[in-house]
């Protein structure tokens, strides 16, 4: 009961401070998508979906709300937060930590920086998923200590809405046969269980349907060779904190020269030499949480693209191996105090980070709105480099998708042509042209407006 009082009261503060901005990027292009469905029964239409029944119900059952009163949709996520974190208690006390173990182990994961991911809207299928991830790992504990139809049935039921609500789950078959096998009298002999087998089976068949669908703008296929490897760099240091993780990175990518490389590299050799070493010492149960949060990894990491968000779960089964076998010594209590503090500031700045993106979205669609009133409903206005992304990591999204979408729900309606004249860091619906380009529009006398970071708003430019 602490550990989900601790919970909430932590994911209500969260959410204070960042649930009550308009829907963000993407959320105003699948919103739309949602609005123009019949009936729920459009989930299973997979590529309308992205293969993520789960995620379309959630939010088409939620959608009245969904342009009016975000916040409300918002409201749903930092609550499966707060069940998340008390899962991760469950699962600690399921694998034999003391109430105060596991409180300390709910205490440390609520300090891993969730904000970014919880505050949008879209990213309803990762609470999602990660909640059902726990439970099927609850469940599998149980279920490998005495083999029953009743957990047999629930670790399916588990499994099925975990991989619909988010394909990052497809991969949670091999997490349930560490599991098993690492808590089962019987070993990996455990795995021959019926139930087992069938959980196996349902799971790969679902990776088959997801792998044979077209592949689309929006469905992530294999990155290539050079992606994966940087896609691998940010997955081994995603639950560093940002302090480390951030310079470890742009050095990484030839920022700041020999030495930010030589710091890039070393910090990716020694996480990963820690990994090792933990890896080789533990028992077979933390063994088995490190494992499991290292095959959460690798779907990002072959086909998305990694972002801090997809190490929620991974950071859940983590805080539960640190806290399990820890000693009130020291040599365990100062690395896992420095831990939660650099994640606690990432939260902060995360938030902060949150508010700002909201903050410029707002100036943006305020800014145009000026620019319709001045112009009229007729005249078409060049829009160029509105903000895409914004923060340290440029994964706060603002507008690299949706500005028209928004600009059209919110009254702002009128001739918009929406262009940049520089790379995102994402994807995006904006069209892209060189800067040349946008200055030759200027002197045909189109109304071409740049964004100005300094004075946020649109600016004219004036024709040379």
């Amino acid at each position: 009961m602490l550990g989900f009082l601790l919970a909430a009261a932590t994911a209500a503060v969260l959410y204070a401070l960042t649930a009550f901005y308009p829907p963000q990027s993407e959320d105003w292009i699948h919103l739309e998508i949602l609005c123009r469905q019949q009936s729920w029964l459009a989930a299973f239409d997979l590529p309308v979906s992205h293969s993520r029944p789960v995620w379309f119900v959630s939010l088409w059952v939620l959608l009245p709300e969904g342009f009016d009163h975000p916040e409300r949709i918002r409201a749903v996520l930092f609550g499966m937060h707060a069940v998340i974190a008390w899962l991760v208690g469950v699962l600690a006390r399921a694998l034999g930590a003391s109430p105060r173990r596991a409180l300390l182990t709910v205490a440390l994961f609520l300090c891993f920086p969730t904000v970014k991911g919880l505050a949008w809207l879209l990213a309803i299928s990762t609470p999602e998923h990660v909640m059902l991830m726990l439970v099927a790992l609850i469940v599998t504990v149980a279920h490998a200590r005495r083999p029953r139809a009743a957990t047999g049935v629930a670790l399916l039921v588990a499994q099925v809405l975990a991989v619909g609500s988010h394909s990052a789950a497809a991969f949670l078959p091999f997490c349930v046969a560490v599991m098993a096998a690492a808590v089962s009298p019987r070993g990996w002999r455990v795995l021959l269980d019926p139930w087992l087998i069938a959980e196996a089976v349902v799971g790969s068949g679902l990776v088959l349907l997801i792998a044979s669908l077209p592949a689309t703008e929006r469905y992530h296929t294999l990155r290539s060779l050079a992606a994966i490897g940087a896609n691998g760099a940010r997955a081994l240091l995603s639950l560093l904190p940002e302090t480390l993780r951030a310079p470890a990175i742009e050095g990484l990518r030839g920022a700041h020269g020999a030495f930010g490389s030589a710091f890039g590299f070393a910090l990716c050799a020694a996480t990963a030499a820690a990994m090792a070493w933990v890896l080789w010492r533990a028992d077979r149960v933390v063994r088995a949480l490190l494992l499991i949060a290292l095959i959460d990894l690798v779907p990002p990491v072959l086909t998305a693209g990694f972002v801090i968000r997809y190490a929620y779960f991974p950071a859940a089964v983590v805080a539960v191996a640190l806290l399990l076998r820890a000693r009130p010594t020291p040599r365990w209590i100062v690395p896992l105090a420095l831990l939660a503090a650099g994640w606690i500031y990432d939260t902060a700045v995360d938030v902060a980070e949150i508010r700002a993106g909201g903050d410029i979205g707002i100036a943006v669609v305020e800014s145009a709105r000026r620019i319709r009133e001045e112009v009229g409903p007729t005249t078409q206005v060049v829009l160029v480099d509105p903000p895409g992304e914004v923060g340290a990591e440029r994964d706060v999204p603002v507008f690299n998708w949706g500005l028209q979408k928004a600009l059209t729900r919110l009254g702002v309606a009128g001739p918009w042509r929406i262009v940049r004249t520089r790379g995102y860091m994402t994807n995006t619906d904006v069209e892209l042209l060189p800067a040349d380009a946008v200055e030759e529009l200027a002197s045909r006398g189109q109304d071409v407006r740049r964004w100005d970071p300094s004075v946020r708003r649109f600016v004219r430019l004036d024709a040379k």
